[in-house]
């Protein structure tokens, strides 16, 4: 076979390339108007006039409009995998080191990458509004967090000892929530403190006071620690305090925050 004709056949041919820059193009804009107005608003119209193309250009690409949102959910749901593959990593060695530590770095991470990174609030917007308005949407892109998730609560369960599924997944809810929902509220959290505008130095704050709340519910103490160290004890157990080193005896303790 000829150099040339092995070319030909590895590359794409003009036409494909600007059908692929078009898919492109219309899955942006369908990113915007969805996030704008909602599925249900968005007409064929609307979206072929944000894309800059020809209507017929929505059933030729993609079909419909539904098919178009769903190709928008997709893109994002590889935008999400990308980021979050090496966090989801650096989570599954959390036993060669401390847990705690790692588990504070992915959601430093996470917050870098939903409440400050470069992607554009249309594109938050439209994950949010995908949970209420179109759930097949979100379930595309939720599959790609799912693996997030997973290993948080895997890490966070063989540190604390928590092997109640349900508690934990309740537990990074709420963690995890004021991470998501940051970029959205973003001037509401900003006019909290009297700012027009978000300032790298205010995001570096906010970041750390989310992250380190989340820490704090994360790695909460067991109730039966708790009832260890408030005295409670069944037979031959030691409390806490029993449990303490020569040196920290006689000093005043600090209760362990439930």
């Amino acid at each position: 076979m000829h150099r040339s004709q092995q070319k030909s056949e590895s590359e794409p041919n003009g036409q494909e390339v600007r059908s692929r820059e078009t898919r492109a193009k219309m899955i942006e804009a369908a990113i915007e108007l969805f996030a704008t107005v909602g599925y249900e608003a968005a007409s064929t119209r609307a979206l072929a006039e944000q894309a800059g193309v020809n209507q017929a250009a929505i059933p030729y690409h993609f079909g419909g409009k539904r098919e178009l949102y769903l190709a928008a959910a997709q893109t994002l749901a590889e935008h999400a995998r990308e980021r979050i593959a090496p966090i989801v990593a650096q989570l599954r060695q959390a036993h060669q080191t401390d847990p705690r530590s790692v588990v504070e770095e992915a959601l430093r991470r996470v917050f870098r990458l939903f409440a400050s990174g470069s992607e554009s609030l249309a594109w938050v917007t439209f994950v949010i509004r995908s949970q209420y308005e179109a759930l097949e949407g979100f379930r595309i892109i939720h599959e790609e967090l799912a693996p997030l998730e997973r290993e948080l609560k895997r890490v966070i369960g063989e540190a604390t000892g928590e092997t109640d599924q349900q508690r934990l997944g309740m537990k990074l809810t709420v963690a995890l929530a004021p991470i998501f929902s940051f970029r959205p509220l973003q001037q509401f959290n900003l006019s909290v403190l009297g700012w027009d505008k978000p300032a790298p130095h205010l995001l570096d704050k906010f970041e750390t006071v989310i992250v380190e709340a989340a820490l704090r519910e994360l790695f909460t103490e067991l109730p039966q620690a708790v009832d260890l160290a408030r005295g409670r004890r069944g037979p031959g157990e030691k409390t806490l305090a029993d449990r303490a080193s020569p040196s920290t005896k006689g000093r005043r303790s600090c209760p362990i925050k439930a």
